[in-house]
């Protein structure tokens, strides 16, 4: 077993005993009250207008507990730092097949149709600059 192994087991025990930490007192804290609304709704006719704010909100919870399962289960919490990579090369990939870019700064009149350039993109490596240096 290598160091990393280790690391990654001890990290998901110290993930599984937050969660068991935090969602057994909720589910019981909400469980209560659950029970506490059925007892009220059984006994008083008054009670009944609690029962289906509780009935919708268990519907909804419902619903966030099925796409948090579907996304478990579809392994889209193994690797969160992925995405960002995946978005950095896309906006790679799109701004290298991009057929033409806007000069930064440009101005156009109200009603002037914007005429694309067949080789309009720039080459200036330096066209962003002004938007990330903000002290000189």
């Amino acid at each position: 077993m290598t160091a990393n192994d280790r690391a990654q087991r001890r990290m998901r025990r110290i993930m599984w005993v937050m969660a068991i930490g935090i969602l057994v007192p909720s589910l019981y804290g909400f469980g209560t009250k659950f029970l506490e609304f059925i007892a009220l709704y059984r006994g008083d006719v008054e009670g009944a207008f609690a029962i289906s704010p509780i009935l919708n909100y268990l519907l909804a919870s419902l619903g966030f507990l099925c796409l948090f399962l579907w996304a478990v289960l579809h392994g889209m919490f193994r690797d969160v730092e992925q995405p960002k990579y995946t978005m950095l090369e896309n906006e790679q990939r799109l701004d290298t097949e991009a057929p033409w870019r806007p000069e930064i700064g440009m101005q156009y009149p109200a009603g002037h149709r914007l005429r694309m350039p067949r080789l309009g993109r720039s080459t200036d490596p330096n066209r962003f600059r002004e938007f990330y240096e903000h002290d000189g």
